[in-house]
């Protein structure tokens, strides 16, 4: 694979996804190596980094020159001729690259040049990522920009030039499709879970004792980025609400973003700090464990273009935990969240979503039909499940069956 970036130097979604996703491919007989974007590490500070590491039994190579271009084509020239000097001497039989359009245009030169398929993954879309990210006076100019409109026809034409396209939702295929991409030419492989986590069978109570966390009341909220989108306000809004009403209900946000302080602070003047919790970023294991804590995970996104569209991995790896997922009532939710019968409410409603989480919390057994429900989901939803589709597809771009 052609990558922004990897683990260990950047620790995010997609590099987790990178990984799972490489490690599930080895383990079907596929011999997978990867690169980093130009210049990365150095680019974000990482001085003095290897040319190739190792990342469980994957090697990384760094696309390191001795200076990096100014000018964007310039950079996207010297990317190009560092990738090409890696497939002539490694010669992969398949180049797969991901999000964004960059990405792609490297990746299709040295494809041609070297008459190998290429696939174009689309993990997001990252104009809509970009939009949801101007103020609010200034989103309806941005949603009708020359710059939105020129990286979303740039993306188009990267998905129509690949030899395939690889999705990670139903929503985005339709929506890939009605731009004009063949049907047969899109993949989807959607987020999915490390097997692992099906085992794991702690209550609530056993995780926040664990945690040092009071046993006492019900306990809703997320892992996750903090930013906006992720619309984290509606939830301390509700849970104010549900306080008010009698029910001893806990607010837990875990993670790290420009939101973060603004949370805090709303928290107290709502009046509900004690009964908060905003530990920031924390290590993988404790995170899973925080999950656990929860006796409902809730995604409560704002409706915007780019959380209609993009499916995030969180509530999975919720539904593999046993845990219920109330969520915002947005097709790349609805995807997730219908078939096990979780509850969907109306984005930006602080009423319905502690309408939502009280009908939750008087009813113990649906808490454990749900949770049932969401495991044999997540079953069906391991990155083992995932790369049979890799290798289904990679399968037919070599032509052997």
């Amino acid at each position: 694979p052609v990558l922004t970036n990897s683990l260990p130097d950047t620790r995010s979604g997609y590099t987790q996804r990178s990984q799972a996703v490489m490690q599930a491919q080895t383990q079907k007989g596929w011999t997978v190596e990867a690169a980093t974007r130009i210049g990365y590490p150095v680019t974000i500070g990482h001085l003095g980094k290897q040319r190739e590491v190792m990342v469980d039994d994957i090697v990384i190579h760094r696309l390191v020159g001795r200076s990096l271009p100014e000018l964007a084509d310039d950079r996207l020239a010297e990317h190009a001729r560092l990738l090409d000097q890696l497939v002539q001497r490694r010669r992969p039989e398949i180049l797969h690259t991901t999000t964004d359009y960059t990405n792609a245009l490297v990746t299709e030169a040295v494809a041609q040049r070297r008459g190998i398929p290429w696939v174009y993954e689309m993990r997001g879309q990252l104009e809509l990522t970009w939009l949801s990210k101007r103020p609010a006076a200034l989103a309806e100019e941005a949603a009708h920009s020359e710059r939105l409109r020129l990286q979303r026809d740039r993306e188009t034409a990267c998905a129509m030039a690949a030899s395939a396209v690889v999705v990670l939702s139903e929503v985005q295929k339709a929506d890939l499709v009605a731009r004009g991409v063949p049907a047969d030419a899109v993949t989807v492989a959607a987020n999915a879970v490390d097997q692992q986590l099906l085992a794991r069978r702690s209550t609530p109570s056993e995780a926040r004792a664990r945690l040092g966390l009071d046993g006492t009341g019900l306990w809703f909220g997320a892992v996750s980025s903090v930013v906006g989108y992720e619309g984290f306000e509606t939830l301390l809004d509700a849970v104010a609400e549900l306080r008010r009403a009698g029910l001893d209900a806990r607010c837990v946000v875990v993670g790290d973003g420009t939101s973060r302080p603004g949370l805090i602070a709303r928290a107290e003047s709502l009046g509900i700090a004690d009964a908060c919790h905003f530990p920031g970023r924390v290590g993988r294991d404790d995170a899973l464990t925080w999950v656990e804590a929860l006796d409902a995970v809730v995604v409560p996104r704002l409706d915007t273009p780019v959380c209609r569209m993009v499916t995030p991995l969180k509530p999975v790896e919720a539904m593999a935990l046993g845990r219920p997922v109330i969520a915002s009532d947005l097709p790349a939710l609805r995807e997730l969240v219908e078939p096990v019968g979780g509850a969907l409410v109306r984005p930006e409603d602080p009423n319905a979503l502690a309408e939502a989480i009280a009908a939750l919390a008087m009813a113990p057994e649906r808490m454990i039909e749900e949770g049932a429900a969401g495991r044999g989901f997540a079953a069906s939803r391991t990155w083992a499940a995932m790369a049979g589709r890799y290798d289904r597809l990679y399968k037919s771009l070599r032509g052997t069956p």
